[in-house]
């Protein structure tokens, strides 16, 4: 596990690496002793937390500096090289071509730029804040940008009001005033300037000209999805070490935690199915998942 965390100063001063230490030490919680690699870069500096002992942290390649808290599929390259050879080719849609589960920051020294991005599930928290004219921070927990005076801990009584309403945060509503986070599926770049603004982007844009002109069958539909959605768990699969999978007992969670343990199963595995079989159905009866829950426990 990683968190990363760092800050960009808009008048081209120096950063200061103690800012980025004390968001390091902000995200530790006691009794944990991560490596900690800071690098500062003139109006930049990136902190990488690395709970695993593995080693490595922030990485510099070819006039960039990166930073990144990721697990990507079907790449053998380092996440160094996966992100700068997405970003040179895709630009602000770097997000789109780079699959994985990732939070990353990304430096470009010679157009002073800061690029941002985050995988398309959200898997990686991103949390970010911005004074116009002063400094932007990013974190992957917001009590990182807490922890150094970056921002203030007020709560956005909106943002909770919806959160109350609809049992999630929308957007990148983090429930605190002077915080954002960064939405799944998109990129943020901001260059060094005083009047300069973060620029968030998008990556998935499908052409809705596209809509309703595919004419196969409603089997070749439900073809493409399942071979769409095996490769995608097999990707997904370490080669060894345990896998666990949330099983609420819904189509989506089922049909993944079937591929998942059959995919185990075929290299002499198993995979821990974590269940929600609680006491009482959760919600209104007629929504009760156990029964689903163990009929695929007892189908696998």
């Amino acid at each position: 596990m990683r968190l990363i965390c760092g800050i960009l100063r808009l008048d081209g001063a120096t950063a200061s690496s103690e800012d980025v230490r004390a968001m390091a030490s902000a995200m530790t919680a006691p009794g944990l002793s991560p490596d900690v690699s800071i690098r500062p870069d003139g109006p930049v500096a990136f902190g990488v937390l690395d709970f695993a002992g593995r080693g490595g942290g922030v990485e510099e390649q070819d006039g960039w500096i990166v930073a990144a808290d990721a697990r990507l599929d079907r790449s053998n390259r380092s996440p160094a090289d996966a992100f700068l050879g997405a970003v040179h080719e895709h630009g602000p849609d770097f997000p789109d071509r780079t699959d994985g589960d990732y939070a990353v920051a990304l430096w470009d020294r010679r157009s002073a730029t800061l690029w941002l991005g985050r995988d398309f599930m959200g898997v990686r928290p991103l949390a970010w804040t911005c004074r116009p004219g002063g400094v932007l921070a990013f974190a992957s927990l917001p009590k990182g940008l807490h922890g150094a005076g970056l921002a203030s801990a007020s709560i956005d009584p909106v943002a909770y009001g919806l959160k109350f309403a609809q049992q999630y945060f929308r957007g990148g509503d983090s429930g605190f005033s002077d915080i954002a986070y960064l939405p799944a599926g998109h990129s943020l770049a901001l260059s060094v300037g005083r009047d300069a603004l973060p620029r968030i982007h998008r990556a998935y844009c499908p052409d809705r000209r596209q809509v309703g002109r595919w004419k196969g069958t409603a089997q070749q539909a439900a073809d493409t999805l399942r071979d769409l959605l095996e490769d995608a768990v097999a990707s997904r699969m370490p080669a060894d070490g345990k896998v666990a999978c949330h099983l609420s007992g819904g189509l989506d969670s089922s049909a993944i935690t079937v591929m998942a343990a059959r995919q185990a199963r075929s290299a002499g595995g198993r995979v821990l199915a974590l269940s929600m079989t609680t006491a009482r159905a959760i919600g209104p009866e007629r929504l009760d998942e156990r029964p689903l829950i163990a009929a695929i426990l007892d189908q696998e």
